[in-house]
């Protein structure tokens, strides 16, 4: 992510939590988890952490006036897509 690489503290938080979403996915895919078992995890754990991940960023755009900077489009970005997101986790 080109704010972690910038420097930017705040950045590797939100790469770890991310990381860690798909590292739940690979793993399922890794061990050829069935598809109901996969929607309990996601239930269980993605979706939990995904709304952390969204919560830290609405704070982190409601407390920090660096927009225009790598760390403040990659916020952007991701709360884009928090509806989105959240909807197909879920399988709606």
């Amino acid at each position: 992510m080109k704010a972690e690489r910038n420097g930017e503290k705040d950045a590797s938080g939100f790469v770890r939590e991310i990381d860690a979403l798909f590292r739940l996915e690979r793993i399922c895919r890794i061990h050829n988890v069935d598809t109901e078992r996969r929607q309990r995890l996601r239930e269980r754990i993605s979706i939990p952490r995904a709304g952390r991940v969204f919560e830290a960023a609405r704070k982190w755009r409601e407390g920090s006036p660096m927009r225009k900077t790598a760390m403040g489009r990659a916020v952007g970005y991701l709360l884009a897509r928090e509806k989105g997101e959240s909807d197909r986790v879920s399988g709606q």
